[in-house]
C-alpha cells in the first residue's frame, strides 16, 4: 500500500528581509491624479515631484520635473484605491526612503505600468540614464539603472526563494 501526502506553504514572508535601520517619510501626500483607473498599490516604487512637494507613482524616465528617479517605495497596508487617488484623498502616507543596508523581497516591488498615463511599464532593470565616455561615444561607461538607483538609498534587492524538502 502507497501513502500520498500532500503539503501546502502558506508562509508569508516579509516584504522587509533584515531588520537593518530605515528611513520612512511619514505624513506625506499623493498626488492627485484624474485619469487614474487602477489601484495604487502597497510596495510600489514611487517618485518625488519637489514642485509641489508630492509623490507619484514611478512611470517615467524622462519626465523633467524630477520624477524621472524613483525616490521611495509606498508602505501604506492596502494602498489606495484608484477613487482615493482620482480624488486626491491620499494623506498620511508612509514612503521608505531609505536604509542602511536593507534589503527588501524585491519580488514584492509593483512598478506602476502608469495607469492614467499610458507608460510602458518599468522594472529594476529599467535604465535612467547612460552616460557616453567622450563627446559624441556612444560607449556607455555609467549605466544607472533603477535596481541601481534604489541601492543608492541604501535599498537592496533580494529575491526570496522557496525551498520546499520532500521528505522521505
Amino acid at each position: 500500500m502507497s501513502f500520498i501526502q500532500t503539503y501546502q506553504n502558506d508562509a508569508v514572508y516579509p516584504f522587509l528581509i533584515n531588520t537593518a535601520p530605515v528611513m520612512v517619510a511619514e505624513n506625506e501626500s499623493i498626488a492627485a491624479d484624474a485619469s487614474r483607473t487602477a489601484a495604487l498599490a502597497q510596495y510600489t516604487v514611487m517618485a518625488y515631484n519637489p514642485t509641489t512637494a508630492k509623490w507619484v507613482p514611478w512611470s517615467s524616465v524622462t519626465a523633467s520635473d524630477g520624477t524621472a528617479y524613483p525616490a521611495g517605495i509606498l508602505m501604506n497596508d492596502g494602498g489606495f484605491t484608484a477613487a482615493q487617488v482620482v480624488a486626491g484623498v491620499t494623506g498620511g502616507v508612509a514612503i521608505l526612503v531609505g536604509g542602511s543596508g536593507l534589503r527588501i523581497d524585491s519580488s514584492q516591488l509593483v512598478f506602476d505600468t502608469g495607469v492614467g498615463g499610458g507608460n510602458v511599464a518599468l522594472s529594476l532593470a529599467t535604465v535612467i540614464s547612460s552616460n557616453a565616455a567622450g563627446s559624441g561615444s556612444a560607449t556607455p561607461y555609467a549605466t544607472v539603472t533603477a535596481e541601481k538607483w534604489l541601492r543608492n538609498l541604501g535599498l537592496y534587492m533580494q529575491n526570496v526563494v522557496v525551498e520546499d524538502l520532500a521528505e522521505n
